[in-house]
């Protein structure tokens, strides 16, 4: 069997973050990995986010090559906008030449991989992926995970996010990523893949959802004992820990809306999705015009 290489993405790494907690000896895996190894500052992609720098990742090409700019996707020649998917990025994915120099690959959470395509391996989606029976290919892989991981999804659901408090939103993205490092080490041995590929995210979200430091500081000390588990469990040889962009905490916001709802400036109405969905067109469609 060929040398083992595991690809590790860790969501929004940013040095800011790391460094204090590396000083505390709060992350040894990382650490390990950093006095085994080197490690330093990467350029991201413009715009500096998941789906953008991903997609480089993915494809080794820039955005202008890729074509993704933004979480939605806007249909050529309308004004109309869906959910990015895989079939909106250009380019070949990197486990294709993998799998043309004969290495079996497994890959987990890779943003936006739904649907996901055949793979000399396996493919299990994550962030991006709609609520649907065909997250993971092979058929096998969906059905392994539906039996021996409970309740699982591709991703937290949206409305958990919005409303939900940030105890509960913890909970459940530090679950998700569990599920993931679970699915990733045993069908990694079932289909006796050597690359393994991982999107670790729980400190982005945590980032954007918690607000005591304290729970970010908490999801990357959980990420770095996931990354120990994962490197335990599939023994790489090579290891490659990656992250798509920076992160930074907001020192104080302003809501416009809530500013003029309680000066009385302005009255809410409930509107249809249609409704809401033709007001924003209109006004992208204005703008453009503008332009």
């Amino acid at each position: 069997m060929a040398q083992k290489t595991l690809l590790v993405g860790w969501d929004a790494a940013c040095w800011d973050y790391l460094n204090p907690l590396l000083e505390q000896d709060r992350l040894p895996a990382l650490k390990q990995l950093m006095e085994t190894g080197g490690a330093g500052k990467l350029m991201s992609t413009m715009p500096p986010w998941t789906p953008t720098a991903w997609s480089s990742l993915v494809t080794g090409k820039n955005p202008g090559k890729h074509g993704i700019f933004d979480m939605l996707w806007r249909k050529p020649g309308t004004y109309e906008f869906s959910p990015t998917n895989a079939t909106h990025r250009m380019g070949t994915p990197f486990w294709r030449h993998l799998n043309q120099a004969g290495l079996r690959t497994g890959l987990v959470n890779v943003p936006f991989s739904y649907p996901p395509g055949e793979v000399d391996g396996f493919l299990v989606c994550g962030f991006g992926t709609p609520p649907v029976p065909d997250f993971a290919f092979p058929a096998e892989a969906v059905e392994w995970i539906n039996s021996n991981i409970d309740d699982f999804a591709s991703q937290v659901d949206p409305e958990i996010l919005r409303t939900a408090p940030p105890d509960y939103i913890f909970n459940s993205e530090q679950k998700l990523q569990g599920d993931f490092v679970k699915a990733a080490g045993e069908l990694a041995q079932q289909y006796e893949v050597e690359v393994l590929v991982i999107n670790l995210m729980f400190p982005d979200h945590a980032n954007h959802k918690m607000p005591e430091m304290s729970q970010v500081e908490a999801s990357y000390e959980r990420t770095d004992r996931d990354l120990a588990k994962l490197i335990e469990t599939f023994q790489p040889d090579n290891t490659i820990l990656i992250s798509d962009h920076g992160s930074s905490r907001l020192k104080g916001d302003f809501w416009l809306g809530k500013w003029l709802l309680d000066r009385g400036y302005l009255v809410e109405f409930d509107r249809s999705e249609k409704e809401i969905d033709d007001a924003v067109n209109a006004l992208v469609k204005d703008l453009l015009k503008r332009e």
